[in-house]
């Protein structure tokens, strides 16, 4: 049932229209190192909650210990000191001003890992517990998670492209405008949980036949994709049912020559890229094939770009008043959505994996990183971002 809910939500379910989310009377609490606690509609007992919590702007937010914390509605940042705050009155019409910068292009994609956490809910537990009232607030508009899709208010486009594994026009702005790896249309990934040895966890959906977790006669090349620095690089992919080993080729994109061929029983594999045959400035494809079978994998690309290319890429940045104010955590996370922007995949999944591991309890990585996952359709990773 759980793999028919999966094909589901990747062919058919649309994400929340932004612009109308945005009209919407929550709150997201973003990030921030203090201790939070809301009053549902200013009455009874105040209740903790953590970043990625989602509650009713009638509520009052109590901040303690280390302050501030970013919070986010209707297209506006606030940043809230230690204390009490009446949310109506932090978000009053004309009182929160939007500024042109970085902030504008977060909030689509902070709007779109919210939208994409609501649609699924109910899709397992792991995605229901983000959206759970009990940890994360009453804004979700849920009390069942399978009844997640009434509770916003909000009629879904109806044919609009802006949802699940579609791609918008690249630089759109929205937080889907990501191109999926050239003639992959599955995406990337590097979580791997402890002892697995093949790079991907074991719970998954029973009987999906699709080259995950042993099972299937597909691979699914994960990563390297798109910009990557000049240096070891970790090439990874699934593993399908009844392979003992595998043959890695890399070619020059341009001519077509074979500069690496490597043959391995695992589904990692690492190769140097700061010496011969690799050069900055060009580009590689590679691809995977099971030895002794007639299975492969679609190629993906990769060019080797010098580490100070990746330096500019942050001046944005610098003008944003979000990251300026933020904690580690909320910087952390604005610089991997500029890595993804600017097409450094590698480092940006590598990016959300350490903030995942060093902020457990934090709900807006994870969403975020599911987000990363999903703009390729890669729904296995979103999965795993998320547990």
């Amino acid at each position: 049932m759980l793999k028919i809910k999966i094909a589901f939500a990747l062919a058919m379910l649309v994400a929340l229209d932004i612009a109308a989310q945005d009209q919407l009377p929550v709150v997201t609490l973003v990030s921030g190192p203090g201790k939070v606690k809301y009053q549902s509609n200013g009455v009874g007992k105040f209740q903790r909650i953590y970043p990625g919590a989602v509650i009713q702007k009638s509520s009052t937010l109590k901040v303690s210990g280390s302050a501030p914390v970013t919070v986010y509605s209707g297209g506006t940042f606030k940043q809230l000191a230690a204390g009490e705050h009446n949310l109506e009155a932090e978000f009053e019409e004309g009182k929160a001003n939007r500024r042109l910068s970085f902030d504008n292009t977060f909030a689509s994609y902070l709007t779109a890992s919210l939208s994409l956490t609501h649609e699924a809910a109910g899709l397992n537990k792991q995605w229901s517990r983000l959206s759970d009232p009990a940890r994360c607030g009453d804004g979700w508009g849920v009390t069942d998670p399978k009844k997640a899709g009434d509770g916003w208010g909000v009629d879904k486009a109806k044919g609009s492209g802006d949802g699940w594994g579609v791609d918008k026009p690249k630089g759109s702005g929205d937080g889907w405008g990501v191109d999926k790896p050239k003639g992959s249309g599955d995406g990337w990934g590097v979580d791997k949980p402890k002892g697995s040895g093949d790079g991907w966890g074991v719970d998954k959906p029973k009987g999906s036949g699709d080259g995950w977790g042993g099972q299937g006669n597909k691979i699914h090349l994960i990563l390297p994709y798109g910009k990557v620095r000049p240096a070891t690089a970790t090439f990874t992919w699934s593993r399908p049912a009844n392979v003992k080993s595998y043959t890695v080729e890399v070619k020059d994109a341009a001519s077509g020559k074979l500069v690496h061929q490597a043959t391995t029983v695992d589904t990692v594999f690492r190769l140097d890229l700061s010496k011969p045959p690799f050069s900055t400035g060009a580009h590689y494809e590679w691809t995977v094939s099971a030895a002794g079978k007639t299975l492969d994998s679609k190629p993906f690309e990769f060019v080797v770009l010098p580490a100070s290319d990746q330096a500019d890429i942050y001046k944005p940045l610098q003008r944003s008043e979000v990251y300026q104010s933020g904690d580690a955590a909320l910087r952390g996370i604005m610089e991997a959505v500029m890595l993804e922007r600017n097409e450094w995949f590698v480092d940006a999944a590598e990016k959300y994996n350490k903030l995942k591991k060093q902020y457990p309890k934090h709900n807006t990585v994870r969403m975020m990183y599911a987000t990363f996952w999903m703009r390729s359709g890669f729904v296995m990773m979103a999965h795993d971002a998320v547990e």
